[in-house]
């Protein structure tokens, strides 16, 4: 069906995206239960407008993936998670009618799940100048950010004698602090294991700084409170201690979202400081298990698994070479299949 042209939607997420040599915009917005997706040209005045609006029982309708979220903007969440890791594709655009299509890893099987965007031949003069207002404001916006990172690097060549102490001052209050906030990354020789191993693919040269984004003793050991301060961030570094007085964790580049699916993140890997060894991810595997009533967990069945309210609940990690390179059977856990939660801490890291 059509939605009406009429009603103006928050918009929540936008993309500008190359399709068929043409750029276009995919709009994502909310008004009440209602989700609106819509697509525009960019680089043309195109007479064409294509959009649709879905209330959760709609989309359940659609696919029953869409049932498990409690609300339309869990919804939206779950479908922005897969557009930005590149999860969907556009079908032909034609005169009518174009064709959203997600594609869902449920554990290893891909489906695949279209959403239909129609043409709105009620589209008016003044619906095209607001859209084409928008456009010159971001590109104003994006203008203004390059000139001023333009001036800040700048000022960096004019001093660059004194950034150069400067730097080597800050990387070390930064390499510093995360072992100041952390209680499990405790001591430089840790700290050393992850930033090594993190420098040794693109962030070769980067700056690294951490900001802490949950902690189970303090913030409760929910997975509902992980995902609400931790869905759809990048860079996480998870880290756990457990009552039998081992530590060990894991990376992703992609970080963990609430689309209940099994994701292939090549950057990944895991890492034990009893062992002072770290894992890589197998090409071509899951490696991180992102489900709404799962914590921080890497793999399927799993290599490490992070229950809702873990600290009454057993952990467990997975035999070797499940996901992750390990050498021996449950090697992360000192040889053991279970384990006890003493503490969870996730960070991101950022890169500079």
């Amino acid at each position: 069906m059509e939605a009406p042209i009429s009603i103006k939607p928050k918009i929540e997420k936008e993309y500008e995206m190359e399709y068929d040599k043409s750029k276009i915009l995919l709009r994502f917005s909310l008004s009440g239960s209602l989700l609106y997706i819509s697509l525009d040209y960019l680089d043309d005045i195109h007479p064409y407008h294509y959009q649709n609006s879905f209330d959760k029982d709609s989309l359940s309708k659609i696919d029953n993936i869409f049932s498990i979220s409690n609300s339309i903007n869990e919804i939206l969440d779950q479908i922005i998670n897969l557009i930005e890791v590149k999860k969907f594709n556009l079908n032909k655009i034609n005169e009518n009618q174009v064709d959203l299509v997600l594609k869902v890893i449920i554990f290893t099987t891909e489906k695949k799940i279209t959403l239909n965007l129609y043409k709105n031949s009620n589209l008016t003069k003044d619906d095209i100048i607001n859209n084409l207002i928008n456009i010159v404001q971001n590109l104003t916006k994006r203008v203004e950010e390059l000139e001023k990172w333009k001036k800040d690097n700048e000022k960096v060549g004019n001093n660059n004698n004194n950034n150069d102490t400067k730097k080597e001052e800050n990387t070390k209050e930064e390499k510093n602090k995360i072992t100041n906030v952390s209680s499990i990354l405790t001591n430089e020789n840790e700290l050393k294991l992850i930033e090594q191993r993190l420098k040794t693919g693109i962030f070769r040269n980067k700056k690294i700084s951490y900001k802490l984004l949950y902690c189970g003793t303090k913030d409760g050991d929910s997975s509902k409170t992980f995902h609400e301060k931790c869905d759809n961030i990048e860079n996480q570094l998870v880290l756990v201690k457990t009552k039998e007085s081992l530590k060990f964790g894991g990376y992703t580049r992609l970080g963990f979202n609430s689309s209940n699916s099994l994701i292939t993140d090549k950057d990944s890997f895991l890492f034990s400081f009893d062992t002072m060894k770290y894992y890589d991810a197998i090409e071509g595997k899951g490696a991180i298990y992102c489900y709404p009533s799962y914590g921080p967990t890497f793999g399927s069945h799993s290599d490490i698994q992070i229950p809702n309210n873990f600290f009454s609940s057993q952990g467990a990690v997975q035999i070797k070479m499940n996901r992750f390179k390990t050498n021996q059977d449950y090697e992360l856990n000192g040889g053991n299949l279970h384990f006890n939660f003493k503490e969870v801490e996730v960070f991101q890291i950022i890169f500079d």
